[in-house]
């Protein structure tokens, strides 16, 4: 398999042309025709006979893996790039993840534009891009209500109480506006699950894209393949959909940085548990069942000298219609100030590209059309896509300090972030 993953590998790596500039050698463009996160619901939904526009994952990804299967499990670990999984095996032959390589294929994708939480699971919860869901970053500007939100929290960012967006709204279901991949799922008579950590069964992102599904939710990674497994022995309904979600590792990088032990003592911790409570006693139950193990993003390592204060430029409060939107590694400006502009790119001195958004938008940078009518106005007048592994700071709130962004960081196109694994596993042989 390493052959056909080196394979896919190479093709991605080759396009990074974007407006007419050849990107850095560590810059990925995302995909969204076959070998990319956008891919990977459509592939479930199609599987069982449901029907979307979007493209399912390559043969050469998933092969036959998913023949005649009528259980199929996505599980998504927050944080979990190919370059840092394929690093760890590397090192450590023993390590419990192989358990899911035994009779599984492991090839990269790539995540979304950005390469952010909030987007990447509207993503894997619609099978749409996200020009066509519309949920363009962490922090986004709806200017149809004036409100700079955080989409995490689906808020204002000014406001520390969640679920605000939802009100203004009028519901999850109107806010993302766009059926979810479990409403496709139960229009073509396949049950879909969803299962999240406990704290966040009830947030207003959870809502959105779980709509059309049962939601369980768990405590820790052991007892979410516990009842992953249970769910897979019960007899009714015969085929199913269950899509688990695990964030820690997200959070342990954020916290301690990439590449560090604490994070591998996570990454082993819930590889073992998945082959303790999950692989290992599906084989030996004989249920036929399909795993797509996969995630939204990777992170790299941003130290102090990565960390570019936009306010530097000088009349950037002034220029600045809204605060940028978006994600510290790839911002959205509201600005059609020239001169302004012309300023930046010199204090930025190739530490970041800019770029107009209806130019990205051209190229397919957030996935072919049609592009959701509210998507323009939600990604400014200008991308800038920060270099290497810096970040764009603004003080959002006060007393705000750009040592917040230290540690790991995602949402741009460095290969550490954007190229993310997917592991099709089957429980059953198959040639």
């Amino acid at each position: 398999m390493a052959g056909v993953a080196d394979r896919v590998e190479k093709k991605l790596r080759a396009n990074r042309e974007l407006g007419g500039i050849t990107l850095p050698e560590d810059t990925v463009l995302p995909s969204y025709d076959g070998y990319g996160l956008a891919n990977v619901s459509p592939t479930v939904l199609k599987h069982f006979g449901g029907k979307i526009d979007t493209p399912g994952l390559a043969d050469e990804v998933v092969g036959n893996k998913l023949d005649g299967v009528k259980k199929v499990v996505v599980v998504l670990l927050d944080a979990c790039g190919y370059l840092l999984l394929k690093q760890v095996l590397e090192k450590v032959p023993d390590h419990p993840f192989r358990s899911l390589l035994g009779n599984g294929r492991l090839t990269p994708l790539t995540s979304v534009f950005p390469s952010t939480t909030s987007v990447a699971l509207s993503t894997l919860h619609t099978g749409l891009p996200p020009r066509r869901h519309g949920i363009s970053g962490y922090r986004m500007y709806l200017p149809e209500k004036g409100v700079f939100a955080n989409m995490i929290r689906l808020s204002s960012e000014a406001d520390e109480r969640p679920r605000r967006l939802i009100r203004g709204y009028d519901g999850a279901a109107k806010l993302i506006g766009v059926p979810t991949i479990h409403q496709r799922l139960a229009d073509a008579r396949i049950h879909s699950t969803c299962m999240l950590r406990r704290d966040i069964a009830g947030s207003g992102l959870s809502e959105m894209h779980c709509a059309g599904a049962d939601l369980v939710p768990f405590v820790s990674a052991p007892d979410m393949f516990v009842t992953i497994r249970k769910l897979l022995c019960v007899k009714r309904p015969a085929r199913r959909a269950i899509w688990a979600y695990w964030d820690a590792l997200d959070t342990i990088q954020h916290s301690y940085g990439v590449w560090q032990d604490e994070g591998d003592a996570e990454l082993r911790a819930f590889a073992a548990a998945m082959k303790t409570e999950l692989i290992d006693p599906i084989r030996k139950s004989g249920e036929d069942v399909a795993i797509l193990f996969t995630s939204d993003h990777g992170q790299v390592q941003v130290n102090r000298s990565d960390v570019f204060p936009i306010l530097s430029v000088k009349g950037a409060e002034e220029t600045l219609f809204v605060p940028p939107a978006g994600t510290s590694r790839g911002a959205y400006l509201y600005t059609n100030d020239a001169a302004w502009i012309t300023k930046l790119e010199r204090r930025l001195r190739g530490r970041g590209l800019v770029i107009p958004a209806k130019k990205a938008v051209a190229e397919g940078l957030w996935g072919p059309g049609p592009s959701k009518r509210e998507f323009a106005g939600r990604i400014g007048d200008h991308l800038i896509l920060m270099s290497g592994k810096g970040v764009l700071f603004y003080p959002y709130w006060e007393g705000a300090r750009p040592e917040a962004l230290l540690g790991g960081r995602h949402g741009g196109l460095h290969e550490e972030e954007i190229l993310t694994p997917i592991v099709v596993w089957r429980s059953r042989r198959t040639s």
